[in-house]
């Protein structure tokens, strides 16, 4: 009864395992494949969000070096009109 419940494990085991490495190999394919496009998709995202970042500080730069223009040229006319004032009082 041993041999033949054996026999049995081991036609059973055969038959199984052969049916289950192409069903195991797709699976796994199919895993990767995912992963991948997981990973490709995840990257996409930094990507964007990063050159929203960039464009946000350009932004930023680009009104600081404004504000900063404007702030000189109201000191540099501050600073004319005031020259002026102090040639006046020596004529």
């Amino acid at each position: 009864m041993s041999s033949s419940s054996s026999a049995r494990h081991a036609q059973f085991y055969s038959e199984f395992a052969a049916g289950m490495i192409p069903v195991a190999l797709l699976g796994s394919a199919v895993y990767m494949g995912l992963r991948t496009w997981q990973q490709h998709l995840a990257h996409e995202l930094f990507l964007e969000e990063a050159q929203a970042h960039v464009q946000q500080l350009e932004a930023e730069v680009t009104a600081l070096r404004e504000q900063m223009r404007t702030e000189t040229g109201v000191q540099d006319a501050v600073e004319s009109v005031g020259s002026k004032k102090s040639r006046w009082w020596l004529w």
